[in-house]
């Protein structure tokens, strides 16, 4: 077995979450006199954080005093609800299990708040075992800032060469080559295969079982977009 460790990203990874993620966040909008919009369209906002997310969704320009004041009421909202309509996506039950029956590490790294991480990987990710399963914290620089990473990989006992991180974004791709680990990108998330290829993807997937062969080495040429054919 080439790999010995995975880090995931959450959201559009592991989990879809944009129903939840929307339908809080256009409330906020509402209450602030701006328009909403239609659930795809969060494919483009998420990614940083729940901040950023009000931020982007602002068609107006907003205040400092004004994004805080709805980031706080998102943070509210989301909280009632943040599991309604998020659910793992088609084939992670197997992943995450064949991955634990190989001995395989796994870990969570996400730009959600800490809270909302820990909540929603207890309620719908509780079968699996993570090493931690980390969202934004106040004295931790967020992705693809790589010290999270690294604090990561030392409270899993591996090296950065021993290890995969996988995730369906700019940001999750960056955050892997800031960190030297092999960045794999997943083509059922919200960005989809160009932005993961311009991030530096080295791998793209178009199913979780895929990634099990990653772990094996099983991997030869670059194909068309611009990852590998899968063995």
């Amino acid at each position: 077995m080439k790999y010995k460790a995975v880090i995931f990203d959450l959201d559009g990874t592991l989990l879809y979450t944009l129903g939840d993620i929307a339908l809080s966040v256009n409330r906020v909008l509402t209450e602030l006199n701006m328009p909403t919009h239609p659930e795809e369209s969060y494919m483009k906002f998420v990614g940083h954080g729940l901040k950023e997310t009000l931020k982007r969704a602002c068609i107006k320009d907003c205040s400092d005093e004004i994004i805080e004041k709805g980031y706080s009421r998102v943070i509210e909202e989301y909280n009632k609800n943040p599991v309604k309509n998020t659910k793992p996506y088609e084939g992670i039950p197997f992943l995450l299990d064949s991955l634990v029956n190989m001995g395989v590490k796994i870990a969570i790294l996400s730009n959600k708040e800490d809270s909302l991480v820990k909540y929603i990987v207890k309620i719908l990710l509780s079968s699996w075992t993570f090493t931690t399963a980390q969202g934004i914290l106040p004295d931790v620089p967020k992705k693809p800032d790589p010290s999270a990473v690294f604090q990561i990989l030392n409270d899993m006992n591996v090296d950065s060469s021993e290890t995969i991180f996988i995730g369906d974004s700019g940001v999750d791709m960056r955050t892997a080559v800031n960190s030297g680990l092999l960045g794999v990108g997943v083509a059922w998330g919200y960005r989809g295969v160009i932005e993961l290829t311009e991030f530096g993807a080295d791998i793209i997937i178009d199913k979780p079982v895929e990634l099990l062969r990653i772990v094996e080495g099983n991997v030869i040429q670059i194909c068309s977009h611009s990852g590998y054919i899968i063995l």
